[in-house]
């Protein structure tokens, strides 16, 4: 996140927003509500935990769900539906003979972009 100086200070600076949990989304809303633009940058930033354990990968998870479902539950339900692992489960429901195919075509991939993408960061 990057945020003008002077921008930042129209609130009194970070110490505005020490309270809140999820102090981004706060942030972007009383920027937004207080009248400034915002944008998206297109850089990505990669976050690997290599020291974490399935607890706390999966208490993190939860948290982050959390998060989402108080901010924005209507949306944090409609999110299974950009999830294609989880639509794919649907597919031989919906058509019985090529869904199964289509479930293994979309396993197929993820299984491939995360071990390309876990070599590729190792």
């Amino acid at each position: 996140m990057l945020i003008e100086k002077t921008a930042l200070g129209h609130f009194g600076g970070f110490s505005y927003f020490s309270a809140f949990l999820a102090e981004d989304f706060v942030i972007g809303e009383a920027f937004e509500n207080g009248g400034f633009t915002l944008s998206c940058d297109c850089t990505w930033i990669d976050n690997v935990n290599r020291t974490t354990t399935f607890s706390g990968f999966f208490r993190r998870m939860a948290r982050w769900a959390k998060l989402r479902l108080r901010l924005k539950p209507v949306f944090y339900v409609l999110e299974v539906f950009l999830n294609p692992v989880a639509l794919s489960l649907a597919m031989p429901l919906l058509f019985p003979g090529a869904g199964w195919l289509a479930l293994a075509g979309v396993w197929s991939c993820k299984i491939v972009i995360e071990l390309s993408s876990y070599l590729v960061l190792s």
